[in-house]
């Protein structure tokens, strides 16, 4: 396997798996989303809170699966859906009140994903 394989392989993996454990911790602690203010403009969108970490949790197994068993079409879906995902995020979190540190996070999380969707070729 060439070195760069390997690099997009195990960004891959750490996307997933940060994404699955955002994703869980959205749903296991629903008062994140529910009352802190940087999430209202997401509940909005989403109806309640913890929705976006279903969405979240499982685009990041769809890929995980997707890298594990080699499907690209798994990859490819779980990979812009966690594109969506973390810039409706960022871009939420930094127009929101009060001014929060969250949206570099989520904007770091979506320049990831982009790296990773270039260095595939899915963009």
């Amino acid at each position: 396997m060439k070195p760069i394989k390997k690099i997009v392989i195990g960004d891959g993996v750490a996307l997933s798996i940060f994404s699955i454990f955002y994703g869980t911790q959205l749903i296991r602690f629903p008062e994140i989303s529910n009352n802190y203010q940087v999430y209202e403009l997401i509940k909005e969108i989403v109806d309640n809170g913890p929705t976006i970490g279903f969405i979240i949790l499982l685009l990041g197994v769809a890929k995980l699966i997707g890298l594990i068993i080699n499907n690209k079409l798994l990859k490819r879906v779980g990979l812009v859906g966690l594109m969506m995902a973390y810039a409706m995020l960022a871009i939420s979190f930094l127009i929101s009140t009060p001014p929060n540190t969250i949206s570099i996070l989520t904007g770091y999380a979506f320049y990831t994903v982009l790296s990773i969707s270039l260095k595939e070729g899915n963009v």
